[in-house]
């Protein structure tokens, strides 16, 4: 699995069957902004009824998404790492502080006070395609998930693991599976221009783009979240 390749890879092309955005039980404003960001990439790029994506719930063990094919797990890292999650990431991360754990050997180029964004992608054990966008506060996340959805730059992070140190600053990784990533596995710090520009449009703009175009999106899967939660209680 390679970032740098989504969001092919990442669903099925022609559906969204078997999908879903997995959340915290109560999403920040930075975590509906990174939703909006990334159905926004997904709606660009692929064909399918929106209308299949699913809303759930972010669950400890990753065996509860069992019953879907491709997983996009976002959120703040003290909401979204679990023990049992970390066993399959492919970096995994401190449940207290989200930073990398196990003394990981990464790249955090003009990063003075340890917040970092993160973008994971591997296969659970149950088979799903799991993409884990977060980071250690609202920035991060924000960051992490504004990066994904730039094509001009996620192009570049050829990778399963990327770690953003700044919106200016991030680098991609190739770690053999769970665990630590070693000093030679570690990919080229990849420095950004600022500010960030695709096609000679700023990042703002994409932002503001991103969000004006996904309201509806943001809408959609609100409801079908709320919709879920009903079915449950009752």
């Amino acid at each position: 699995l390679s970032i740098s390749q989504f969001p092919y890879g990442f669903a099925d092309p022609h559906s969204y069957e078997g999908f879903a955005f997995s959340l915290p039980t109560s999403p920040d404003t930075a975590t509906m902004m990174a939703m909006s960001q990334l159905a926004f990439s997904y709606g660009k790029a692929l064909s399918g009824n929106p209308a299949m994506i699913q809303v759930i719930e972010n669950a400890d063990d990753p065996a509860a998404y069992q019953a879907f094919d491709y997983v996009v797990l976002l959120g703040e890292a003290e909401d979204v790492v679990s023990a049992k999650l970390n066993a399959q990431l492919p970096m995994p991360l401190d449940m207290e502080t989200g930073l990398p754990a196990d003394n990981n050997l990464i790249l955090q180029a003009d990063n003075t006070d340890g917040s970092l964004g993160y973008i994971e992608a591997f296969e659970s054990g149950e088979g799903a395609i799991v993409l884990l966008v977060t980071g250690n506060d609202p920035q991060t996340l924000t960051e992490a998930s504004t990066l994904l959805s730039s094509p001009g730059i996620r192009q570049t992070l050829e990778g399963s693991v990327a770690v953003v140190s700044s919106i200016e600053t991030a680098a991609a990784y190739y770690p053999d599976g769970a665990g630590p990533v070693s000093l030679d596995q570690r990919g080229d710090e990849i420095m950004l221009t600022t500010p960030l520009e695709i096609g000679g449009q700023s990042i703002w703009i994409l932002r503001v783009t991103a969000g004006i175009l996904g309201i509806s999106v943001i809408i959609m899967l609100i409801a079908l979240l709320r919709k879920n939660r009903r079915g449950e209680e009752s």
